[in-house]
């Protein structure tokens, strides 16, 4: 039996005192390839492949709604917590 590697899917979380502190997301990763891709692409496209990777966040909007976890609610978020997730 081989190697599968590193578990499919990471949770990303800030740490105390970290500005987005309480923020999770959970993320598939990427083969090395694909990140090149991206570095090689547009911002748009960067956007894009972030989304088709977002499994799950807790974010909610100002309502207390939940915000999905999709490209249309990644366009929802703040500019700097995208940047950090």
């Amino acid at each position: 039996m081989g190697y599968k590697g590193t578990p499919r899917t990471v949770k990303i979380q800030f740490a105390e005192g970290h500005e987005h502190h309480g923020a999770e997301a959970r993320v598939r990763r990427m083969s090395f390839g694909e990140w090149e891709a991206i570095l090689e692409g547009d911002d748009d496209n960067a956007v894009a492949e972030f989304a088709k990777r977002l499994v799950s966040w807790n974010l909610t909007d100002d309502d207390d709604q939940s915000i999905p976890p999709t490209a249309e609610g990644l366009r929802l978020v703040d500019t700097s917590l995208v940047t950090a997730l």
